[in-house]
């Protein structure tokens, strides 16, 4: 018995891709309509949004360029008579502590309080004519905190592992500034490294002189001068070179004009139109989809075994 050919039934759920052509079609201006919407309104905003220049300090460590005299070499060669007369030449971390420097609270903080920038931080917010701040209520005056989460979000640290380089970088509107403040930012931890070792070898200094007036033991005399003469040697290093935890290679220099690094204009205008089309086609496609939904249930059948409902007689 030969099997008999049936033609199968379109299916209802079954995508038409003609039909949904003609939807597209049918409904062409609400798309355009839609894009260029999103286009102009990119522009607008791309427009409107202030321009962000960076400038970028090169610079590498002291330790590395060799630049702390060997005071390494020191440390390892006296720690050990430095343990017997009770004192402490340091660790070889001062590259790590001086990176930890460039990112911390306390150098930002200090920054732009000694500079004064809340002002420029805020500008939205002051009043330069009457040296003010212009805000409703007093606890919505710009907190020293609020600088420093703001600064933080403009100011950034790279190290290369393998070649040691480190950069500062730091991001702002006016391009002149943003290469001010980098070069500044060095320039003050160098400085707060500098008095740091200092006052850490002359707090030694005055210790190893007690301690040397206190004992007859020869041994630790001895100990106690090489510890002086090394603390001696760090003190006049770090009162000589001003580029003391970080040798500037490479200084800031304010950015072309042309060259900003926000905003990118002609890719906000692209995906904003490319997103404004596919809005527009997504909305024509649920409405036509909810149209077919209504029509579903206006049109569909009653439910074979279930009695059709019967308006009550009067």
């Amino acid at each position: 018995m030969n099997p008999i050919n049936e033609t199968p039934m379109p299916d209802d759920d079954e995508i038409d891709l003609l039909e949904l052509w003609d939807i597209l079609v049918s409904r062409w201006l609400w798309i355009a309509a839609v894009t260029c919407l999103s286009a102009v309104s990119a522009i607008a905003v791309a427009l409107w949004m202030p321009p962000i220049y960076r400038a970028e300090v090169v610079m590498i460590s002291s330790d590395d360029a060799g630049g702390k005299g060997g005071l390494s070499g020191l440390t390892s060669q006296f720690g050990g008579l430095a343990e017997l007369a009770g004192v402490s030449l340091g660790s070889s971390s001062g590259k790590a502590e001086a990176v930890a420097l460039l990112k911390s609270r306390a150098l930002l903080e200090s920054f732009i309080r000694e500079n004064q920038l809340m002002p420029i931080l805020f500008a939205e917010q002051w009043d330069s004519a009457g040296k003010q701040w212009q805000v409703a209520d007093a606890k919505a005056v710009p907190t020293l905190e609020d600088a420093w989460e703001k600064f933080k979000t403009i100011v950034a640290v790279e190290e290369d592992k393998k070649s040691g380089v480190l950069k500062l970088a730091v991001e702002w509107t006016d391009r002149e500034l943003a290469a001010q403040w980098a070069n500044d930012l060095v320039r003050r931890a160098n400085e707060t490294m500098r008095t740091r070792a200092i006052n850490e070898a002359q707090g030694s200094v005055d210790y190893l002189n007690k301690e040397l007036q206190k004992t007859s033991v020869v041994e630790i005399q001895q100990a106690i001068y090489r510890l002086l003469e090394a603390n001696y040697k760090t003190i006049s290093i770090a009162s000589a070179r001003e580029q003391y935890a970080f040798k500037v290679i490479d200084p800031a220099v304010a950015a072309d004009p042309k060259r900003k690094v926000r905003p990118k204009r002609a890719q906000i205008v692209i995906l904003a139109t490319l997103a404004g089309g596919f809005i527009g086609v997504l909305g024509v496609f649920l409405h036509r989809g909810l149209q077919n939904m209504r029509a579903r249930r206006t049109t569909s059948p009653p439910v074979a075994g279930r009695p059709e409902r019967q308006e009550p007689r009067a």
